[in-house]
């Protein structure tokens, strides 16, 4: 009986893990900067283990009051790239694109790279994430 428990509770570990895992993501080391009104957004990888094609991919850069914890975002978008679609099983490598810099009202915000997809409904959907430590001021 107790061999069994344990089978189960180990069994259910793994799938709960492998269930939860990310299959669409930023993976490596992932940067802004920006120079007057101009924002660069740059990732190592963004990589798509799914079985199939992503849909239309954006990075997005939002500057928030607090510290981003996944879920509904409440903010202000700096910028944002459309990336494109990632074929089943691919990755794009050494990213980096250019956009608009739209500065967000005075104060000091969290800033947050959001990879995004969109969906059949014809919304985004956050699907990764990286939160950066420092507080901005504007």
């Amino acid at each position: 009986m107790l061999r069994k428990f344990a089978f189960i509770s180990l069994f259910m570990i793994f799938f709960s893990s492998f269930a939860s895992a990310k299959s669409l993501y930023f993976d490596g080391y992932t940067s802004y900067d920006w120079y007057g009104n101009n924002l660069t957004l740059q990732a190592d990888y963004i990589r798509n283990t799914r079985n199939a094609r992503t849909g239309t991919l954006k990075m997005q850069l939002w500057a928030t009051r607090s510290k981003y914890r996944g879920g509904y975002i409440n903010g202000y978008i700096l910028g944002e790239v459309q990336v494109g679609q990632l074929y089943a099983n691919r990755y794009y490598r050494n990213i980096s694109r250019t956009t608009y810099f739209k500065r967000p009202p005075r104060g000091s915000y969290y800033l947050t790279l959001v990879l995004a997809e969109f969906q059949h409904n014809g919304r985004y959907q956050t699907m990764d994430y990286v939160n950066y430590r420092k507080k901005e001021r504007f």
